[in-house]
């Protein structure tokens, strides 16, 4: 599934790129709307693959050069996010075997398992990860998309939850790609005041 979400994305990579470099013509207005409609498309697809995870669970608002140091309990919602069902019962904690998680959160991450195990959720005799409410976080945006064979580079903006327009923090994160999928592998934040 992965591996699929990845073709898709560099197919709708590849149509933004020809559609943002090819010269003007004479096309009239509806070829214009359906072009910027596949380009808000991609952008929304890559969004909601690579950011959202990102952005919700906070790591995006940290910096870091390794997974080791994103805090522990960010990859609770990562986890929630792209792992569990939408539709999850939020009044119920939901209980993830150590393994499970783990392994689900190191496709993603080069992180350590005793640090992912530092985290509060984490239940040592049950050798499990209790995932509850989670609340949410600052509506966040792509401002930038580069690729290249190896890497995706994202950079974004956090926007504030009183207007959603007011830019509150931005950053770039690194995610490099390869046949099996992909990872990330940093962050750079800044916050804006």
């Amino acid at each position: 599934m992965k591996k699929a979400v990845s073709s898709v994305l560099v197919v709708l990579l590849l149509a933004f790129s020809f559609i943002s470099c090819s010269s003007p013509t004479q096309e009239d207005s509806t070829s214009a709307h359906v072009s910027a409609d596949i380009i808000h498309s991609a952008v929304d697809l890559i969004s909601y693959e690579y950011l959202l995870p990102i952005s919700l669970s906070g790591m995006g608002a940290e910096s870091w050069d390794s997974a080791n140091d994103i805090p522990a309990e960010c990859f609770d919602m990562f986890y929630a996010r792209k792992a569990l069902p939408k539709d999850r019962d939020l009044s119920k904690d939901t209980v993830i075997p150590q393994n499970e998680y783990e392994a689900y959160i190191q496709q993603y991450f080069d992180v350590d398992s005793e640090h992912l195990r530092s985290a509060p959720n984490y239940d040592s005799q049950l050798r499990s990860y209790i995932i509850g409410y989670l609340g949410s976080s600052a509506p966040a945006g792509i401002t930038d998309i580069e690729t290249n064979e190896a890497s995706i580079q994202l950079s974004f903006e956090y926007y504030s939850p009183a207007d959603e327009t007011t830019v509150i923090q931005s950053g770039t994160i690194l995610i490099e790609t390869d046949e099996s999928g992909y990872r990330y592998t940093s962050c750079s934040s800044n916050e804006i005041r």
